[in-house]
């Protein structure tokens, strides 16, 4: 007989790190506390479709259940509610429910996170650090969640809110670029200079300075742009640019 998938699970696994699509998915979260609300805040903000189940809902839960965000049902744990769900989060107070969820979403095949016995689900929720579309992951894969937290902290610092507008510029940019009809050799010095022009970008939007960012950075790429379609319409050939 081999050994079931609990038993072949060590205190510290080796994560196959993925990022996920969770536009519209039906993802269902069992708790109403502290945990739970993290949970669902996460997957609002990645655009799932959230229903909860819990006995007691935090106000938070129950103002966003008012609002249309999510559904709530005010109920004991059933095996009912799995039910059309591509995600469970078992966030209880109680192991003994959190074990149960986890042995019923074994059974029927759906990916479980259970929040205070990671071994006992799929997958877990690491630390997070958003700015814009730039979002970091950090998980020691249950080694030592203390650490996982601090190192997490540290990237806040590192990574300031700056990031944010200026990815989102950069990448307004790179769009223009790959909707210029390009060749693939001047789509490449195009999206060189983009590398070249991050510093500016970053720097003017750690100062406050969002829209000089963008349009500096804007007027220096449609120049170049102009540049290159005047060379190609000039000699019905293209040949690599050399841009300041």
């Amino acid at each position: 007989m081999g050994k079931s998938r609990q038993e072949n699970k060590t205190t510290v696994c080796a994560l196959f790190c993925i990022a996920l699509e969770l536009s519209s998915v039906p993802c269902l979260v069992v708790g109403g506390g502290t945990v739970a609300v993290r949970r669902v805040n996460s997957l609002l903000t990645a655009g799932a479709r959230v229903r909860v189940v819990c006995l007691e809902a935090a106000e938070t839960l129950i103002q966003q259940a008012a609002v249309g965000e999510i559904v709530l049902h005010t109920a004991s744990y059933s095996s009912e509610y799995l039910h059309g769900a591509q995600l469970v989060f078992a966030a209880t107070s109680s192991r003994s429910v959190n074990a149960a969820i986890a042995a019923d979403c074994r059974a029927r095949g759906i990916h479980v996170n259970v929040a205070d016995s990671p071994q006992q689900g799929d997958f877990v929720v690491p630390a997070q650090v958003r700015r814009g579309p730039l979002c970091l992951a950090v998980t020691t894969g249950g080694a030592q969640p203390r650490m996982t937290a601090r190192i997490a902290e540290q990237l806040q610092q590192q990574y300031g809110p700056e990031y944010g507008p200026a990815l989102e510029i950069l990448g307004q940019l790179r769009q223009q670029v790959l909707q210029a009809g390009l060749s693939a050799q001047k789509k490449k010095e195009a999206l060189l200079f983009l590398e070249s022009a991050w510093p500016a970008i970053l720097q003017n939007c750690a100062g406050g300075r969002h829209y000089e960012a963008e349009q500096q950075a804007a007027g220096e790429l449609q120049k170049i742009l102009n540049s290159m379609k005047l060379e190609t319409d000039n000699t019905g050939t293209e040949k690599p640019c050399s841009h300041a």
